[in-house]
């Protein structure tokens, strides 16, 4: 694609914009309003629900007064007609202006990336629609540079055609600063929105975007666009673009062939610098407004930390987002407060179903095509990730309780003699571990408590563990039963496969490479194992999977009676976010003495119960 690039800025160069300070855009009114995400030139599919909604006539003009149409961005890529659908927002966005409405438009990813030349998404049928922008003589030139590349060994038996699409020339000059669609996508409302109090948003809206507030990120949405086309004519001026060829990086490139020249630097390193140095912008961030996915894909109890961040810096109530498809039906999250609003509108890539939001005054109603659904949220849960798949927590615990034991092996590590046993169930497998480590036997039954039993090192608080865990809504610990294996008792859990420790990820120097926000992890762990006391938390329990979503293991050490935080906790401060909050004060005694029947003592509920109100107590709120 950077070849793509270079070939185009040989034929045209980027003009240059001037900016102007944006505004936050707030909307305060009462009047209705519409919200759409991620249309994906589905131009058929969106003229469709816009008609069922009375929001445009059968011509296609705006029929819908003084009510606001938001779309929450990606209008382009994939589908066939993203230009149909840009022109058509430009025509009822000066219609609606005339009739007392309003049409706005959220930036999304996709838009992002046809503004820089990224068109890895962009489908032939979407290129051809641009063929009356390209004359004859582009693609002539256009042919001989791909035949120069070609003598240079690039391209090696591929046809013009499916390099460069009939249209090529068209669409890139069209979304050029100055373009038909790329100047009117700059004038509108950047990455963020805010109406009353909501949000819109194309992606997520992550802890650092919040703390840097809608001006600042809208604004920076604008820089980065425009110093993108300025670092791009600069190199193409200074005749250095060749070097940004498919077989190494360009940019370093341009910085290695700089400093062949000696120590004087060449003109066009500021430029080649500032491109370096985009690619970590607010454009293409994967905690960016345009491509976070930790509101939609975090586990709600930790995410909820940074949706309260969220709320209390932007001084909203609710989030609507687009940009990742779950479901056909609109969903919320974190008791309302995220609503996700993409669900595949482009039938013939996601097989989703297009949707809207319908709000009126403090009323949020969700809106599917053709009434395929109740026009209802739903709300869907969280699960444990790491469930075999189509295993729901009791199909794993039947599996954990009855399959087969066909192998078992000692761990090498830990003092609690534990195996990993491998599991088989008509004709399924998995592993689990098997822990019988029990320093203080019937403890449960024990009529009078001693100090020493503060101490216990237990299997069975694995289980209640786990359960605690669930009431909460955490799903952060593996499936958890008690199991008779060769005659000996124990805890059979779950093993959660290719998964690395803490202490791993610091042997090996990796950075933490996830949208989950690590600063959450560390609030939800010093809630939960004060909740539970647990004194044997450390980097050996803490597991990463490959998208950096953590799992707690190892709560043996657990329930003693103490009323306060472990003494490892001593320098960290419990916060609790609202949900977590709402969660914990909504799990009852009875709640409590189902998760430790038979596996605790009585003068261990209580103190676990005395450890609830002083959390709920003695918490601060999310920062």
């Amino acid at each position: 694609m950077k070849l793509l690039r270079f070939v185009l800025l040989l034929l045209t160069s980027f003009p240059l914009i001037t900016l102007q300070p944006v505004a936050a855009k707030t909307l305060s009114t009462q009047e209705d309003a519409v919200v759409v995400a991620d249309i994906h030139g589905a131009y058929s599919e969106f003229t469709g629900l816009l008609r069922e909604l009375k929001l445009i006539d059968n011509a296609n003009n705006w029929s819908g007064g003084n009510k606001l149409l938001i779309s929450l961005g990606d209008l382009v890529d994939r589908g066939p007609d993203s230009r149909k659908v840009i022109e058509l927002l430009t025509n009822l966005q000066s219609q609606a202006k005339k009739a007392g409405g309003s049409v706005e438009v959220v930036l999304g990813n996709h838009e992002i990336l046809v503004m820089t030349g990224d068109y890895r998404y962009t489908s032939k049928e979407e290129f051809a629609s641009f063929s009356d922008l390209e004359t004859p003589q582009d693609r002539a030139l256009l042919k001989q540079h791909f035949e120069a590349m070609q003598q240079a060994g690039l391209f090696k038996g591929a046809e013009f055609d499916a390099i460069f699409p009939k249209g090529f020339m068209g669409l890139y000059r069209a979304y050029l600063p100055d373009g038909v669609m790329g100047k009117w996508l700059r004038q509108q409302s950047g990455a963020m929105i805010k109406l009353n109090d909501a949000l819109l948003v194309h992606g997520g809206v992550s802890r650092e975007t919040a703390q840097q507030g809608i001006e600042a990120v809208n604004n920076a949405v604008e820089k980065a666009l425009a110093d993108y086309s300025e670092a791009m004519n600069t190199l193409f001026e200074a005749g250095q673009l060749p070097f940004i060829l498919p077989e190494f990086d360009g940019v370093t490139a341009i910085e290695n062939t700089a400093k062949g020249r000696g120590a004087a630097k060449p003109s066009w390193m500021a430029a080649a610098k500032s491109l370096a140095a985009l690619r970590g912008s607010v454009l293409f961030s994967s905690s960016g407004p345009f491509w976070y996915r930790g509101n939609v894909n975090c586990l709600q109890i930790p995410e909820s930390y940074t949706m309260d961040t969220v709320k209390k810096r932007l001084a909203v109530s609710r989030i609507l987002v687009g940009h990742t498809v779950k479901y056909r039906k609109v969903a919320t999250r974190f008791d309302g407060d995220l609503v996700m609003l993409d669900t595949g509108m482009l039938k013939s890539y996601y097989k989703g179903v297009p949707s809207a939001l319908l709000i009126s005054g403090d009323s949020f109603t969700p809106y599917h095509a053709s009434r395929k659904f109740e026009n209802t949220f739903i709300q869907p849960g969280d699960v444990f990730k790491h469930n075999p798949s189509g295993m729901s927590d009791s199909d794993l615990e039947s599996f954990l309780t009855e399959a087969k034991v066909v192998s078992s092996k000692r761990i090498g590590t830990g003092i609690t003699n534990s195996n990993v046993i491998e599991l088989e169930k008509n004709g399924n497998k998995m592993r689990a571990l098997f822990k019988t480590f029990d320093n203080i036997k019937d403890l449960e039954s024990k009529i009078n408590w001693m100090s020493r039993y503060n101490n216990s090192d237990r299997y069975h608080y694995e289980v209640v563990s786990y359960k605690l865990d669930r009431a909460l809504g955490l799903y952060m610990i593996p499936a958890a039963v008690i199991r008779t294996v060769n005659g000996k008792q124990g805890v059979v859990q779950y093993w959660v496969e290719d998964g690395f420790t803490e202490n791993n990820r610091r042997d090996k120097n990796l950075g933490f490479n996830g949208y989950c926000d690590l600063s959450n992890y560390n609030n939800v762990r010093v809630v939960f194992d004060t909740l539970i006391y647990n004194v044997d938390r450390n980097n050996g329990n803490l597991l990463w999977d490959k998208d950096f979503q953590l799992t707690f293991l190892d709560h043996s050490q657990s329930f003693g009676t103490a009323i306060k935080k472990p003494s490892l906790y001593s320098k960290f401060k419990l916060r609790l976010s609202d949900l977590f909050k709402r969660r914990l004060e909504a799990m009852s005694d009875a709640d409590i003495d189902k998760a430790g029947k038979g596996l605790l003592n009585p003068k261990q509920l209580e103190a676990l119960k005395e450890r609830k109100a002083f959390i709920l107590k003695n918490a601060l709120p999310a920062d």
